[in-house]
């Protein structure tokens, strides 16, 4: 939901194991946290592309999206993110 942008200081969004479907929501780049982000949402029936938005994302340390059904390229974007230490993204 949009709304989780307003959640200034969550810095885990884990979310795996949940039958969650569709695609992962563009808006989840506008969270501004000022700690190390973890977003994970491994093991759920997400597709599609991950949106270039999440290149916004300066904290973002773990990106876990394993065992959902990611397609297409990493966005160029990603290469702004520094502070990226894991990802995995495998299918």
């Amino acid at each position: 939901p949009t709304q989780m942008v307003e959640l200034t200081k969550l810095d885990r969004l884990w979310l795996y194991n949940n039958a969650l479907s569709g695609t992962l929501p563009p808006e989840l780049a506008q969270l501004s946290t000022s700690s190390e982000f973890y977003f994970e949402v491994n093991n759920n029936a997400l597709s599609g592309t991950i949106p270039p938005q999440f290149g916004k994302l300066n904290n973002l340390n773990s990106l876990m999206l394993s065992g959902c059904s990611i397609s297409g390229t990493l966005p160029a974007q990603f290469a702004q993110l520094t502070q990226l230490m894991y990802l995995s993204i495998d299918g």
